[in-house]
């Protein structure tokens, strides 16, 4: 749609001739009001708009909004704007369930429908790997989007901010709002699990009655800073349990106390940890850590694959959407002649590694590489658990030590790729060619650099043969997917 523009007469004439690019900035100004159809979304979840070829980010608007929209900022290649009007609403905006979801960061797509939000992720997934990755949607060999039947209280992990109220008394728990320190006080999240919501409730009303004073960033003083929940899957045998950190600028027989009489609150608590932060910048938790109360760890379970958990663990926050993705990669390895070795990249605590080892038991080894040692260590642990005899765990970066494992004449069957956000470094994808590797699973967090990455090893010889969207963070605009690449010198 061609947008209009509501302001200050152009000079056409001085514009003609010139690229549009190149004179936005003369054309249009802050405070404009400017109409626009949105027809995307960004990562961030923010409309896309276009006027004229203009590129206008619009906060809180969605795919199908036909809007009046506010200029906040104004640059030469886009705008940034508001919608100060809306004409006519998407067919897909519902009416957020969450009434904090306006206010509270932890959430950009409530007010899309779960189809609109599934349809959107598998329309970025393919964009992505078609724009950027040269991957046209007939050589991706699309399998599908797999979303939550259920997309509310799947996550199995919350961090609640503490902070006074201003002009006052009493204090807010809750998350901030998105890109501030701007604390939403929130009773009950959505995306938390029951078993968190309820026993938050409780906790708040213990705070509130303990005397102990809040952590105030503003001063400086204060002792409660915040608090992590982390709970388990409830199994058929298995009852669902809870750990709590409590996040203090200081310790204090007080606190200590506070801290122990928790575990009276609810009965799922299991586990009781104080994490003393005395660090005034951003960080959400400290390496010092003091067992308080229970069990040192509890254990989780990604389908039948049990896990140890601890305050510092990185685990996936959707336990049930976790076995659905783990499942496409074990899909994929199955649909190879030859898979008895696997080198899993980026390995963390081992969970796809562990997945993968016991529900294809006949691979004959599977090879780890994570760069932080902790996590390591508790791979090793979480294969001694499973009682797995076919795993092994190094640390180093990957991209040294698969060199090193290459000297030694470990030549994988197939690697799995799990790299941060940022996808993986050149340098590693460099060292895989150079191995002469065969197959690649490829599990991404982030479309854009997966794309990246594909175009890589596309030039390569690498060709998809077969790609697959999980919907991990539903509301959220984060997106997963699993691609299964084989060099064309194996087909």
């Amino acid at each position: 749609m061609a947008g209009k523009k509501y302001g200050k007469k152009q000079d056409k004439k001085a514009n003609k001739g010139k690229n549009i690019t190149e004179t936005s900035s003369l054309i249009y100004k802050k405070d404009d009001l400017i109409e626009l159809r949105i027809e995307d979304l960004t990562e961030e979840g923010n409309g896309v708009g276009k006027i004229d070829g203009y590129t206008v980010f619009v906060h809180n608007a969605l795919p199908g909004d036909h809007v009046e929209s506010k200029l906040i900022k104004v640059k030469r290649g886009y705008a940034i704007g508001i919608v100060h009007q809306m004409h006519e609403k998407s067919s897909e905006r519902i009416e957020a369930p969450c009434p904090y979801a306006s206010k509270c960061g932890g959430c950009q797509l409530q007010d899309l429908s779960y189809g609109g939000q599934t349809n959107y992720k598998e329309g970025h997934i393919k964009a992505s790997l078609s724009r950027i990755g040269q991957v046209s949607e007939v050589e991706m060999h699309w399998d599908g989007f797999r979303g939550m039947e259920n997309p509310f209280h799947y996550r199995n992990k919350g961090i609640y901010q503490l902070s006074p109220k201003r002009d006052l008394a009493g204090f807010d728990m809750g998350f901030y709002r998105t890109r501030s320190h701007d604390l939403v006080d929130v009773k009950k999240c959505m995306l938390q699990s029951e078993t968190a919501n309820e026993i938050m409730e409780k906790f708040r009303v213990a705070l509130e009655g303990s005397g102990l004073s809040i952590y105030d960033e503003n001063t400086g003083k204060g002792a409660m800073r915040r608090v992590m929940i982390r709970t388990t899957n409830a199994l058929n045998d298995i009852d669902e349990e809870a750990m709590l950190v409590l996040v203090t600028a200081e310790v204090s027989a007080e606190i200590m106390r506070f801290a122990k009489s928790l575990a009276a609150l609810d009965g799922r608590i299991k586990s009781i940890y104080l994490n003393i932060n005395s660090d005034p910048g951003n960080t959400a938790l400290s390496q010092n850590y003091d067992h308080v109360y229970g069990k040192v760890h509890l254990i989780d379970y990604i389908g039948n694959t049990a896990f140890k958990i601890s305050p510092q663990s990185f685990f996936q926050v959707n336990s049930r959407q976790t076995q659905v993705l783990y499942d496409e990669v074990v899909s994929c390895i199955r649909e190879l002649e030859n898979s008895h070795s696997v080198l899993d990249l980026y390995c963390g605590i081992g969970s796809i590694g562990a997945y993968v080892s016991k529900h294809i038991p006949e691979i004959d080894k599977i090879v780890g590489v994570e760069v932080v040692e902790s996590a390591v260590e508790d791979a090793r642990e979480n294969a001694l658990l499973n009682g797995l005899t076919n795993t092994e765990y190094h640390t180093g970066a990957a991209e040294d030590v698969i060199t090193a494992l290459k000297e030694q004449g470990e030549m994988p069957d197939v690697v799995i790729l799990d790299p941060p956000r940022k996808g993986c470094d050149e340098a590693l994808l460099q060292t895989l060619c150079e191995m002469d590797v065969k197959h690649i699973v490829y599990v991404s967090c982030k479309p854009s650099t997966l794309a990246r990455d594909l175009a890589y090893l596309g030039e390569r010889g690498f060709v998809v043969e077969r790609t697959v969207g999980v919907d991990m963070f539903p509301h959220s605009t984060h997106v997963e997917t699993v691609c299964l690449l084989t060099h064309i010198s194996s087909m």
